[in-house]
């Protein structure tokens, strides 16, 4: 029974450094792309590419259904695809919760 004991105390202590957790989806994410602060040029740049927004229309997905996939560190927004697509295929940026718009490549 002590050698229990004593183990738990000594596991309890490391929990931290075993367990982690990691959020994927943009559910949580309070940093939000202003389309009335749009400039010419890219809203984010991704590997290599050049994101600029497709069109206007906001595109109501839920945040748990839309996979995280680069934060730009100069602005801060996330990017994101949906997560039953291809990750290389469309993207977009967060406007409000369960709100986006769609980018494309700016080229």
């Amino acid at each position: 029974m002590a050698g229990v004991a004593v183990f738990s105390f000594l596991s309890m202590h490391s929990t931290d450094s075993l367990e982690g957790f990691s959020q994927v989806t943009a559910a949580g994410d309070t940093q939000f792309f202003s389309p009335s602060t749009v400039q010419p040029g890219a809203v984010i740049a991704w590997n290599g590419r050049n994101l600029v927004l497709a069109n206007n229309e906001k595109v109501k997905i839920d945040d748990t259904r839309m996979r995280r996939i680069f934060r730009d560190a100069r602005t801060g927004l996330m990017l994101y695809s949906p997560m039953d697509k291809n990750p290389a295929g469309e993207f977009f940026v967060k406007i409000a919760v369960g709100e986006f718009l769609p980018l494309r490549d700016g080229q």
